[in-house]
């Protein structure tokens, strides 16, 4: 059993971030821990992006496995129906419960979803989800502190993305570059680029960003990999968010960190560890398979 409760201003926020999220892949995994919700979505490479749900932020959390030695449980669901529903218009003095597995006597598990309205309204509207018969595997970012991240203002990382997301033609014709895109960290620099287009170098020491924990890498840290077609919809989530955290860890896929609604959540987006193969001023790389299921 899992149930919620978000306040009024947070249900726009939420709204939001699960519309970025449906556009990574969809139908997705709820999974429901003592941490809070989590929403995961995958593309064509595997499990690509999460929406974390923080606990802390909510007006009321809590979390009763089925089987008692079970830190979580989760179930599949197509997205549209609860992006719909979220479209309703709200007001700062409603809220949004969220229960998943309410009457657990129940063979059926289900995620309902309430809209309540204050009196004298005194009234609500409501979604159901039914379970669907799908194995997920358990997937969840862990709190571990990561060995490095690099801070970047939003504003300032989604426009060089931005940037990088299409070039003009001869003909000046706009063409969009679906190639993964490249972030490497050098001393105090960020490198960022797509193969064949020209790379755009930010300053730790100008303030473009700050990084933590880069001794344990020392000076050059191999390039990471993101997929362009999924950073679309990163363009999106950095507009909801003050910072993007870039986490790395030596075993542990890096990964893209938009924070949202003043402590809400948190929108992550995975990237691919990857062997570079330098040739002349461009490179390619070598994914390692395992790293992208």
């Amino acid at each position: 059993m899992f149930d919620a409760i978000i306040n009024g201003p947070g249900i726009p926020q939420l709204r939001n971030a699960i519309r970025i999220i449906s556009t990574v892949g969809n139908p997705a995994v709820v999974m429901m821990t003592a941490a809070g919700l989590s929403i995961q979505a995958s593309d064509e490479l595997g499990f690509a992006a999460e929406l974390r749900l923080n606990r802390t932020a909510c007006e009321r959390s809590r979390f009763e496995p089925e089987i008692p030695e079970s830190n979580f449980e989760y179930l599949f669901i197509d997205l549209t129906p609860l992006r719909q529903f979220l479209e309703q218009p709200t007001h700062d003095r409603d809220a949004l419960l969220i229960a998943y597995n309410p009457l657990p006597y129940l063979p059926e598990k289900w995620l309902m979803l309430w809209l309540l309205k204050p009196a004298p309204t005194k009234g609500y509207d409501m979604l159901e989800a039914i379970y669907d018969q799908f194995h997920v595997p358990a997937m969840m970012v862990d709190e571990t502190p990561y060995m490095l991240t690099a801070t970047i203002r939003s504003l300032l990382f989604r426009d060089t993305v931005r940037g990088l997301r299409y070039f003009m033609d001869e003909n000046d014709h706009r063409r969009d570059n679906f190639r993964p895109i490249w972030i490497t960290l050098r001393g105090a620099m960020m490198v960022i680029r797509v193969h064949g287009l020209d790379e755009v170098v930010l300053q730790e020491s100008t303030g473009d960003f700050s990084i933590q924990g880069a001794a344990a890498f020392g000076d050059d840290i191999s390039p990471l990999s993101f997929d362009l077609a999924n950073l679309e919809a990163f363009i999106n989530a950095a507009q909801m968010s003050q910072n993007v955290l870039l986490h790395v860890d030596p075993n542990q896929r890096p990964l893209l960190n938009c924070p949202f609604g003043n402590g809400l959540g948190n929108l992550f987006f995975f990237g691919n560890k990857s062997v570079p193969i330098w040739s002349g001023d461009h490179h390619d790389s070598i994914f390692d398979s395992n790293l992208l299921c």
